[in-house]
């Protein structure tokens, strides 16, 4: 009898059960995170700690801390507002995530407002999230590729830079790959369980950041394919939907206690406005993008009552943004189309140079800009050093895009076929969601890089697995 070598695992202990058959339980040696993979998360660790310290003792000259800049200085705002206790007065906008914000409040209670805190705090939660991160690929590879995938992810270019500074994804990730391992692990067990565990993880991963809504529903869509007869699966489905309904109706609700509008998440509250904005540079009625909200923002005001309710103004600013964009339908699917090569392949602007005090390296690469300027500008201001950076993260995106697409024929064959579902899934949620934003940073495909990261190294267990049969 022929033995398909993509099947076999180095430890016999791994092999995989025929999907729909529970998998047998885990032993105490199993469930033992092995010495290489400490070895991993405290080099991974040290690598974050030294690029933080760095950032605190190099000189940024006229530019601000990376950390103290844009969103993330936003958040540390934020986090101060929650230390100090919110009061009425402390409006944090609807579309603003807060969970980040309430865990910054709970660490300045005994720091204060610290740079370095919110770093260290970032950095330290984000590398926790290795631990799901190689129980959830040990569930479908053997522990040499298991490590394999936690290192590609644990070392992606943009996702050590930004880990070293207060931003949303740093918590939503580690919070998405727990909810996957949850759900792999209900699946392996037939465990109802550990499905609603999966359903309350996702939920913490949407208050930190609501994007996490996205993947949320590829879960759903994957457990109606759940083994065994319709009734469990639709009582699955629906309880996953349910909990994660729960979470968009309280973010809406807290929304509209202080707002007046049913608001949940960055995309239905932002996107239209900033989309417009964006738009009226190119098309030549602003010259930036605060400029351009602003018009709107007065135009709403013009055509409102002096006694208009901040809901009803919002509304109306909405129903502007919206008709606006709608008058330039090309203009706006090619910035989409810009929004996904940029979410797909570039480097976030809070990447490694930034640490050193390099700020923006990857910032010029989202802007709709043509590709000849942005190197021109890029070498202009900072030299071969980021563009060098720039070059080894796109060579890093492409191998690991090049080890998914090579796993995607495992979706239709192979015992893991229900994984690599999921895991495509997620990532095509991921994706999708991003471009809503036609302005969106890099750095919004994070949560997708762990699932890439563990169909690339399926992928080269594959190979490997190949060339060692031919040999």
């Amino acid at each position: 009898m022929n033995i398909d070598p993509e099947q076999v695992h180095t430890d016999p202990q791994q092999a995989h059960p025929a999907p729909g058959q529970a998998r047998p339980a885990t032993t105490s040696t199993e469930s033992r995170l092995p010495r290489s993979f400490w070895i991993l998360f405290c080099v991974a660790l040290m690598l974050r700690l030294v690029l933080i310290g760095a950032s605190q003792v190099v000189d940024h000259g006229s530019i601000v801390h990376p950390a103290a800049i844009g969103d993330a200085n936003q958040y540390m705002e934020y986090g101060v507002l929650f230390a100090n206790g919110l009061h009425p007065s402390d409006d944090i906008p609807p579309h603003r995530d807060r969970l980040l914000p309430f865990l910054l409040g709970l660490i300045f209670r005994f720091t204060g407002p610290s740079i370095l805190a919110a770093q260290l705090l970032c950095a330290t939660v984000a590398v926790l999230g290795l631990i799901p991160m190689y129980l959830a690929s040990r569930l479908v590879l053997s522990e040499r590729f298991a490590l394999l995938a936690s290192a590609i992810w644990v070392f992606d270019p943009s996702f050590i830079g930004q880990s070293c500074v207060p931003l949303t994804e740093n918590i939503q990730t580690p919070l998405v790959i727990l909810a996957l391992w949850m759900i792999l692990k209900a699946r392996a067990q037939d465990s109802s369980p550990l499905v609603w565990a999966s359903a309350g993880a996702m939920t913490l991963a949407f208050f930190a950041r609501s994007s996490a809504i996205a993947m949320g529903l590829g879960v759903v869509i994957w457990l109606l394919w759940w083994p065994g007869r319709w009734r469990r699966r639709l009582i699955l489905t629906a309880t996953y939907t349910c909990v994660l309904v729960a979470a968009w109706t309280t973010s809406s609700y807290i929304s509209y206690r202080q707002f007046g509008v049913f608001t949940p998440n960055t995309h239905t509250y932002a996107l239209w406005g900033h989309a417009a904005a964006k738009m009226m540079i190119q098309h030549g009625d602003a010259r930036s993008t605060e400029g351009g909200k602003e018009l709107r923002r007065a135009e709403a005001r013009a055509q409102l009552p002096d006694d208009a309710t901040l809901a009803e103004y919002l509304v109306r600013k909405k129903q502007l943004d919206l008709a606006y964009i709608m008058q330039y339908p090309w203009l706006q699917f090619r910035n989409h189309l810009h929004a996904l090569v940029a979410v797909s392949i570039m480097p976030d602007r809070w990447s490694i140079p930034a640490q050193f005090g390099i700020h923006r390296s990857g910032g010029l690469w989202q802007k709709p800009v043509g590709m000849t300027e942005k190197m021109r500008l890029a070498w202009h201001k900072w030299g071969p050093v980021v563009l060098m950076q720039v070059a080894a993260h796109m060579l890093f995106t492409g191998l690991l895009w090049i080890g998914v697409l090579i796993a995607i024929p495992l979706w239709w064959r192979g015992s893991n076929r229900a994984t690599v579902g999921l895991l495509l899934l997620l990532v095509a949620a991921v994706i999708s969601s991003s471009i809503l934003n036609v302005d969106a940073p890099p750095r919004y495909r994070l949560p997708a890089i762990p699932m890439m990261a563990i169909l690339a190294a399926m992928s080269a267990r594959q190979i490997f697995h190949r060339w060692r049969h031919r040999a």
